[in-house]
């Protein structure tokens, strides 16, 4: 570990544990039942066999400043313990970490104000809303089941992503973080545009709780060769752009993910990697998975435009809309 990343341990913990706050020191000669050694312990594991070890995290990564917390002997014990190490994954103790660390800032510098306490909630609420209602611990499952040759979509998402486009739209932005409130925005009425594009029309079935649409072209009601082959030719264009939804929705996510650990949380989803495409094909392509990403280029442009949506987005609704089988 670096010395400066000690010291900043150190200092921003007020030489507390980070759990149950007892006093703790970094003299050996100098510990007691009051004053116990204060102990160094790693978030993300730092080699494999550790407790919260995550191969994306590489040792020196893992010695650093955000990947630490300080904490005294017994609370280091029962984080790291093999029988209790599950109740304490990554990002509960980063939350010990920066809950603990705001408590000790405002204890020195007093409390923050009411208006700077009512933006930070804000993005707290949001933020843990969009990973509650978006169900994004279940992406790939989400993916998976959206791409594959019989598709569906949740119902609950679709119900979900009609609720969070509503939070987003009365949300009251400080502009402290603009990127990250622009993609909570893109996000938001990307997944609820998506919902609309599997649920838009009438002849969808209800299977195990999901949307599942039907070919348009297989539910003629007397059969007309032209229009069999209209629908067709729709139910294709349909697919094609379900597909380009999945793979904005996946980007808009990483972005998002991204976001969160600039401006919030270091270690938002750090432990569960990158939200990736998994498309299950079918008997000739087989199972793909992919990792898709804005380009720097991409997410500056879209934070810095006066327009509220990218113009990939535009062109997706627009798209989507334009589908008209019956």
């Amino acid at each position: 570990m670096r010395e400066r990343d000690i010291k900043l341990l150190w200092s921003r913990a007020a030489g507390r544990c980070s759990l149950c706050r007892t006093e703790v020191t970094q003299d050996t000669k100098a510990t007691s039942g009051k004053f116990p050694i204060g102990e160094q312990a790693h978030i993300v594991g730092e080699k494999k066999d550790s407790a919260r070890w995550t191969p994306t995290f590489n040792e020196k990564e893992a010695a650093q400043y955000h990947n630490l917390i300080l904490v005294c002997p017994n609370c280091h014990s029962k984080i790291d313990d093999k029988d209790s190490r599950t109740n304490y994954p990554v990002e509960l103790l980063h939350k010990f970490k920066t809950v603990h660390e705001l408590w000790v800032q405002d204890s020195l510098s007093g409390p923050r104000s009411a208006i700077e306490e009512a933006h930070a909630q804000v993005y707290a609420r949001l933020i843990d809303s969009a990973v509650e209602l978006y169900q994004l611990d279940e992406w790939r499952s989400l993916t998976n089941s959206a791409l594959s040759t019989d598709p569906h979509w949740p119902i609950v998402i679709a119900d979900n992503s009609e609720i969070f486009a509503t939070r987003i739209l009365g949300a009251v932005f400080s502009g402290q973080h603009p990127r990250l409130e622009s993609v909570l925005s893109i996000f938001s009425r990307a997944m609820h545009e998506a919902s609309q594009h599997y649920s838009r029309f009438e002849t969808w079935d209800h299977y195990e709780g999901s949307i599942t649409p039907k070919p348009f072209h297989k539910v003629l009601q007397t059969w007309d060769e032209l229009e069999y082959h209209r629908r067709l030719k729709m139910w294709k264009e349909w697919l094609r752009l379900r597909e380009q939804w999945i793979y904005f929705l996946t980007k808009a996510a990483n972005w998002f993910a991204d976001e969160v650990r600039a401006a919030i949380n270091p270690l938002f989803f750090l432990e569960k990697d990158r939200f990736l495409v998994f498309d299950p094909g079918d008997m000739l392509s087989g199972t793909t998975t992919t990792f898709v990403e804005f380009t720097t280029k991409e997410k500056e442009a879209f934070a810095k435009s006066s327009k509220k949506l990218p113009l990939e987005l535009e062109r997706l609704i627009t798209a989507s809309k334009a589908i008209r089988p019956y």
